[in-house]
Protein backbone atom coordinates (compact mmCIF):
# COMPACT_ATOMS: atom_id res chain seq x y z
CA UNK A 1 0.00 0.00 0.00
CA UNK A 2 1.27 3.47 -0.86
CA UNK A 3 2.30 5.53 2.20
CA UNK A 4 0.88 8.80 0.80
CA UNK A 5 -2.83 7.83 1.19
CA UNK A 6 -2.20 6.75 4.78
CA UNK A 7 -0.53 10.07 5.58
CA UNK A 8 -3.40 11.93 3.88
CA UNK A 9 -5.87 10.14 6.19
CA UNK A 10 -3.88 10.40 9.41
CA UNK A 11 -2.94 14.06 9.09
CA UNK A 12 -6.57 15.33 9.43
CA UNK A 13 -7.10 12.95 12.35
CA UNK A 14 -4.00 14.25 14.13
CA UNK A 15 -5.01 17.88 13.46
CA UNK A 16 -8.54 17.21 14.79
CA UNK A 17 -7.17 15.50 17.91
CA UNK A 18 -4.77 18.39 18.52
CA UNK A 19 -7.59 20.94 18.15
CA UNK A 20 -9.81 18.95 20.52
CA UNK A 21 -7.09 18.85 23.17
CA UNK A 22 -6.47 22.59 22.73
CA UNK A 23 -10.21 23.33 23.07
CA UNK A 24 -10.42 21.28 26.27
CA UNK A 25 -7.45 23.14 27.73
CA UNK A 26 -9.27 26.47 27.18
CA UNK A 27 -12.33 25.38 29.20
CA UNK A 28 -12.59 27.00 32.62
CA UNK A 29 -13.05 23.70 34.46
CA UNK A 30 -10.27 21.90 32.57
CA UNK A 31 -7.37 20.62 34.64
CA UNK A 32 -4.36 22.94 34.53
CA UNK A 33 -1.66 22.26 31.98
CA UNK A 34 1.20 20.60 33.91
CA UNK A 35 4.13 22.84 34.63
CA UNK A 36 7.52 21.52 33.54
CA UNK A 37 9.60 21.33 36.70
CA UNK A 38 13.32 20.97 37.31
CA UNK A 39 12.76 17.26 38.00
CA UNK A 40 11.16 16.76 34.57
CA UNK A 41 14.09 18.55 32.94
CA UNK A 42 16.54 16.31 34.85
CA UNK A 43 14.96 13.20 33.30
CA UNK A 44 16.10 14.39 29.86
CA UNK A 45 19.64 13.26 30.82
CA UNK A 46 18.45 9.72 29.98
CA UNK A 47 17.48 10.55 26.38
CA UNK A 48 19.74 8.95 23.77
CA UNK A 49 21.19 5.64 22.63
CA UNK A 50 23.17 3.58 25.15
CA UNK A 51 25.44 0.51 25.17
CA UNK A 52 24.98 -1.47 28.36
CA UNK A 53 27.08 -4.11 30.10
CA UNK A 54 25.51 -5.94 33.03
CA UNK A 55 26.64 -8.31 35.73
CA UNK A 56 24.05 -10.33 37.68
CA UNK A 57 24.36 -12.59 40.72
CA UNK A 58 21.28 -14.53 41.71
CA UNK A 59 22.56 -15.11 45.27
CA UNK A 60 25.50 -13.98 47.39
CA UNK A 61 28.72 -15.72 46.42
CA UNK A 62 27.31 -16.97 43.12
CA UNK A 63 29.39 -16.68 39.96
CA UNK A 64 28.38 -13.48 38.13
CA UNK A 65 26.60 -13.71 34.78
CA UNK A 66 27.49 -11.07 32.21
CA UNK A 67 25.34 -9.65 29.44
CA UNK A 68 25.50 -6.83 26.92
CA UNK A 69 22.44 -4.94 25.72
CA UNK A 70 21.30 -1.64 24.28
CA UNK A 71 18.88 1.01 25.45
CA UNK A 72 17.06 3.59 23.41
CA UNK A 73 15.57 6.39 25.51
CA UNK A 74 13.15 8.98 24.15
CA UNK A 75 10.99 11.78 25.53
CA UNK A 76 7.23 11.71 25.72
CA UNK A 77 6.77 15.47 25.70
CA UNK A 78 8.69 17.35 28.39
CA UNK A 79 7.27 15.29 31.29
CA UNK A 80 8.21 11.63 30.64
CA UNK A 81 10.99 9.45 29.26
CA UNK A 82 10.64 5.92 27.89
CA UNK A 83 13.63 3.56 27.94
CA UNK A 84 13.39 0.54 25.62
CA UNK A 85 16.01 -2.12 26.22
CA UNK A 86 16.95 -5.19 24.20
CA UNK A 87 19.43 -8.00 24.64
CA UNK A 88 20.24 -11.51 23.50
CA UNK A 89 21.33 -13.65 26.42
CA UNK A 90 22.60 -17.09 25.39
CA UNK A 91 20.31 -17.10 22.36
CA UNK A 92 17.25 -15.90 24.31
CA UNK A 93 15.90 -12.50 23.27
CA UNK A 94 15.04 -10.12 26.09
CA UNK A 95 13.27 -6.77 25.86
CA UNK A 96 12.13 -4.25 28.44
CA UNK A 97 10.38 -0.91 28.78
CA UNK A 98 11.03 1.53 31.63
CA UNK A 99 8.95 4.71 31.99
CA UNK A 100 10.04 7.56 34.24
CA UNK A 101 8.36 10.83 35.18
CA UNK A 102 7.88 13.13 38.13
CA UNK A 103 4.57 13.53 39.98
CA UNK A 104 4.39 17.00 41.58
CA UNK A 105 1.43 16.03 43.79
CA UNK A 106 3.35 13.09 45.28
CA UNK A 107 6.63 15.06 45.20
CA UNK A 108 8.19 11.87 43.86
CA UNK A 109 9.65 10.39 40.74
CA UNK A 110 7.39 7.65 39.40
CA UNK A 111 7.83 4.89 36.88
CA UNK A 112 6.95 1.47 35.58
CA UNK A 113 8.89 -1.53 34.27
CA UNK A 114 7.78 -4.41 32.07
CA UNK A 115 9.92 -7.03 30.36
CA UNK A 116 9.64 -10.13 28.25
CA UNK A 117 10.52 -12.51 31.10
CA UNK A 118 7.65 -11.78 33.51
CA UNK A 119 3.97 -10.89 33.55
CA UNK A 120 4.36 -8.56 36.55
CA UNK A 121 3.98 -4.77 36.16
CA UNK A 122 6.56 -3.10 38.39
CA UNK A 123 5.70 0.39 39.68
CA UNK A 124 8.34 2.67 41.18
CA UNK A 125 8.51 5.77 43.35
CA UNK A 126 11.71 7.55 44.20
CA UNK A 127 13.80 10.58 45.01
CA UNK A 128 16.77 12.42 43.54
CA UNK A 129 19.72 13.15 45.82
CA UNK A 130 20.73 16.73 46.67
CA UNK A 131 23.65 16.63 44.21
CA UNK A 132 21.22 15.68 41.40
CA UNK A 133 23.38 12.71 40.39
CA UNK A 134 21.56 9.71 41.93
CA UNK A 135 17.91 8.72 41.48
CA UNK A 136 16.82 6.02 43.94
CA UNK A 137 13.66 4.12 43.01
CA UNK A 138 11.76 1.67 45.23
CA UNK A 139 9.14 -0.94 44.47
CA UNK A 140 7.65 -4.18 45.76
CA UNK A 141 7.13 -7.35 43.74
CA UNK A 142 7.41 -11.13 43.63
CA UNK A 143 10.28 -12.65 45.63
CA UNK A 144 12.49 -14.92 43.52
CA UNK A 145 11.92 -18.62 43.99
CA UNK A 146 9.26 -18.25 46.69
CA UNK A 147 5.84 -18.39 45.03
CA UNK A 148 3.18 -16.23 46.66
CA UNK A 149 5.58 -13.97 48.57
CA UNK A 150 6.84 -10.49 47.83
CA UNK A 151 9.94 -8.45 48.54
CA UNK A 152 11.06 -4.84 48.47
CA UNK A 153 13.42 -3.80 45.69
CA UNK A 154 15.59 -0.72 45.22
CA UNK A 155 17.31 0.70 42.14
CA UNK A 156 20.05 3.28 42.32
CA UNK A 157 20.59 5.16 39.02
CA UNK A 158 23.75 7.28 39.10
CA UNK A 159 24.94 9.70 36.42
CA UNK A 160 28.74 9.59 36.58
CA UNK A 161 28.76 12.20 33.80
CA UNK A 162 26.55 13.14 30.83
CA UNK A 163 27.64 10.08 28.82
CA UNK A 164 28.03 7.47 31.58
CA UNK A 165 25.51 6.15 34.07
CA UNK A 166 25.30 3.11 36.32
CA UNK A 167 22.49 1.20 37.97
CA UNK A 168 22.55 -1.07 41.01
CA UNK A 169 19.43 -3.20 41.62
CA UNK A 170 18.92 -4.71 45.07
CA UNK A 171 16.41 -6.92 46.89
CA UNK A 172 15.68 -6.73 50.60
CA UNK A 173 16.40 -10.00 52.37
CA UNK A 174 14.01 -11.39 54.97
CA UNK A 175 16.41 -10.19 57.72
CA UNK A 176 16.13 -6.59 56.42
CA UNK A 177 19.56 -6.45 54.78
CA UNK A 178 19.94 -5.64 51.07
CA UNK A 179 21.55 -7.80 48.37
CA UNK A 180 22.66 -6.17 45.09
CA UNK A 181 21.86 -8.70 42.38
CA UNK A 182 22.44 -6.58 39.26
CA UNK A 183 24.90 -3.87 38.27
CA UNK A 184 24.81 -2.14 34.91
CA UNK A 185 27.24 0.21 33.22
CA UNK A 186 25.64 2.39 30.51
CA UNK A 187 27.72 4.36 28.00
CA UNK A 188 26.17 6.79 25.55
CA UNK A 189 26.75 5.77 21.92
CA UNK A 190 28.85 8.28 20.02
Amino acid sequence: MDAAPIMNLTTPILVAASLAVSALALQEDAPPVPQVLEEHEWLQHYVGEWDVTSEARMEPGAEPMGMTSTESVRSIGPLWVVDEGSADSNGVAFSSVLTLGYDPEKESFVGTWIDSSTAFLWTFTGQLDDAKKVLTLETEGPRWGVIGTSAKYRERHEFVDADHRTTASSIQNEDGSWFTFLRTDCRRKK
